[in-house]
């Protein structure tokens, strides 16, 4: 992950833009939440694979800077108009919910997401560290990882609520493209959970190697991949009873935060959750969850009996929706707050 290297004027923060590509579910369950909150700067969010800066004036009160945060990926034109505006800033963090760089070195994923961090993160990585003066990551595992490169840690929060639970046990996966280890892995349990009752019906996202690979199991639905904002539709209009997170051993899932505990929460669900970080620590095995070992028979029979415990669904799925924090303090410092968790939070210095 790339060192920060640029120091800015110490001055106040009169306005925030954030740099996505595309709109990100990383913007919506990281930034926004904490970015909208009452008393920050005000916050600009721009689709720089839909929108170039030409044009573009910064307009911050007098005695005030620009706070950039660069969500994940950049391109080279916005690079080179930061570059030139460097003494109207008041920082620039960087952002990332994922390892990416052991993503574009994982033969697991697909050669054309791997393809995708290098054009929009790999290939811009030295011109990102010298313009940037913080780095932000989402969990502990990246923040130590990392240690090096003084990182602020900015752990995900909860987002929108899901509908009134309908008629019939559902069950999901909505695993991306970069889990196909994971969706392959669930095959075997779906395959057995279906076989074991005529009441369940089961729900993944995928393209046509993922409806080939659940091709002849009962019940089974497999949407097409969509955008975040349709997903975000999706997930809030369609309740779940019962979401799954499986995640199997590896250096990028080592990285990953427990966003999937929010996406589960957010359709009214009850989640079954790995036994490994990091929802182990996270997941209160049994209260907001359960966590389960890296055995098939073990999930399949987990699901089964929790399809016919609705008391129990409800009461996790209850306690998980009032668990779900809407707001903290993590990035308290861009409107010149005391910091509620110095110790997470190490402030980057180095030259420009």
């Amino acid at each position: 992950m790339i060192p920060p290297q640029a120091t800015y004027p110490d001055r106040p923060v009169g306005r925030v833009i954030v740099l996505e590509h595309g709109r990100l579910p990383t913007t919506d369950i990281y930034l926004r939440p904490r970015l909208d909150a009452p008393g920050m700067p005000p916050a600009d969010y721009i689709d720089i694979s839909r929108a170039g800066p030409g044009g573009m004036t910064l307009s911050t009160p007098p005695g005030t800077g620009l706070f950039v945060v660069v969500c994940r990926y950049v391109t080279g034109p916005w690079l080179s108009w930061l570059e030139g505006r460097c003494d109207q800033l008041a920082g620039l963090a960087y952002f990332s919910d994922d390892d990416l760089p052991a993503m574009l070195h994982d033969r697991n994923l697909p050669w054309s997401y791997r393809l995708k961090i290098r054009s929009l993160y790999g290939r811009h990585a030295g011109r990102l560290s010298a313009l940037a003066s913080e780095l932000w990551v989402s969990g502990p595992t990246l923040a130590a990882r990392y240690a090096d490169a003084g990182p602020r840690l900015i752990p995900p929060l909860y987002i929108g609520d899901g509908g009134r639970r309908g008629r019939g046990l559902r069950y999901f996966y909505h695993g991306t493209a970069a889990h196909g280890a994971e969706i392959e892995w669930l095959r075997d349990v779906v395959a057995a959970v279906q076989d074991g009752s005529d009441r369940t019906a089961f729900e993944i996202v995928g393209d046509r190697q993922v409806r080939n690979l659940y091709r002849g199991i009962a019940r089974v639905t497999v949407l097409h991949p969509m955008n975040w904002p349709n997903y975000l539709a999706h997930t809030e209009a369609a309740p779940q009873d019962i979401g799954l997170a499986p995640l199997l051993p590896g250096a990028v899932n080592e990285g990953r935060t427990h966003t999937r505990f929010y996406d589960i929460t957010r359709t009214g669900a009850a989640g079954l959750y790995a036994d490994r970080p990091p929802y182990a620590g996270f997941v209160r095995d049994g209260e907001d969850g359960l966590l389960l070992p890296e055995d098939k028979t073990a999930w399949a029979q987990a699901i089964l009996a929790l399809a016919e415990d609705e008391p129990r669904r409800r009461r996790m799925a209850e306690a998980a929706r009032l668990r779900s924090p809407r707001r903290d303090a993590a990035l308290a410092h861009l409107a010149g707050w005391a910091e509620a968790a110095p110790e997470a939070a190490r402030k980057v210095g180095g030259a420009k």
